[in-house]
């Protein structure tokens, strides 16, 4: 099914600051391009407990950006991305507490 698509349009394509809202609950507010995440802006999943701030590239975390794996956010990763992928330096703190800081490939 279609997100549901508010904020500004060019040429019938959701592009600047805009909100999409999917049907599973999930969300997207922040900077589009082209009618996708692209700038900087935040995701909620509510349904799999996750979120993610940051900068988008074409859809796809890209550049800085942290993730939260639960809602009490004690769960998370905070770095780079490339292409939806914690790739740079980052720092990733688990539930258990336990936390890596370095590099990511």
């Amino acid at each position: 099914a279609c997100p549901i698509e508010q904020g500004e349009f060019v040429r019938n394509t959701p592009t600047g600051q805009g909100a999409f809202t999917w049907p599973d609950g999930s969300a997207y507010t922040g900077e589009v391009h082209s009618g996708k995440r692209h700038g900087t802006g935040t995701y909620t999943c509510p349904k799999h407990d996750v979120s993610y701030t940051g900068q988008w590239h074409q859809g796809k975390k890209h550049g800085k950006g942290t993730m939260f794996f639960n809602n009490k956010k004690s769960s998370w990763y905070k770095g780079d991305w490339v292409m939806n992928s914690r790739e740079g330096s980052g720092e990733r703190r688990y539930r258990s507490g336990d936390t890596y800081s370095g590099g990511w490939k």
